[in-house]
């Protein structure tokens, strides 16, 4: 995924469920459900944000192309390996380049 080092959490969380639809849509996989920890993104994404109507559109777009798959709310605490991945992805200041990963990453095994 694409860091974004000037952008707010709520802006991450939107454009990381942007570009994991649109993973999902270009490999043709079938994505039975979607988890977020931002109850905010979730709400968002079923009343609307005027500030943020622009990409809620594309997730929607893109989830009614993935026959719309559901979405879930994952406790921050649950989600350790999300956490992990993002925080290496911050250090390694890997802000240019999505990174698709085909096994977890040696540093994520504890919390698996």
């Amino acid at each position: 995924m694409r860091g974004l080092p000037y952008t707010t959490s709520l802006e991450d969380e939107l454009q990381a469920l942007w570009q994991g639809l649109k993973i999902a849509l270009e490999h043709n996989s079938h994505l039975y459900k979607s988890e977020s920890d931002s109850e905010q993104v979730l709400r968002m994404l079923n009343k609307g944000n005027l500030h943020y109507n622009s990409i809620i559109f594309e997730c929607k777009s893109l989830m009614e192309q993935l026959e719309n798959p559901a979405l879930g709310h994952n406790f921050r605490e649950l989600n350790r390996v999300a956490d992990l991945l993002a925080k290496e992805g911050a250090d390694m200041k890997l802000f240019d380049r999505t990174e698709i990963l085909t096994a977890p990453p040696v540093f994520v095994n504890k919390a698996l």
